[in-house]
């Protein structure tokens, strides 16, 4: 959940920032699962930081199908 008055319009903008940086790990040819998360967590904490001014703990998770 995102404790936050303006929480559901930044669930939808979370949304596109992780396809964003999916499409650029696509685009760069990062496959590994280890160095997309890597890549989700940078890309997600720094756009959270930028919206909200806080550091929260991401924890994404990648899952192979």
């Amino acid at each position: 959940g995102v404790p936050f008055p303006d929480a559901e319009g930044l669930v939808g903008e979370l949304r596109t920032a992780v396809e964003e940086s999916l499409a650029r790990s696509a685009k760069d040819g990062i496959s590994e699962i280890s160095l997309l998360q890597t890549h989700l967590h940078d890309d997600l904490a720094e756009f959270v930081y930028r919206r909200l001014k806080r550091r929260p703990m991401v924890l994404p998770v990648v899952v192979e199908v």
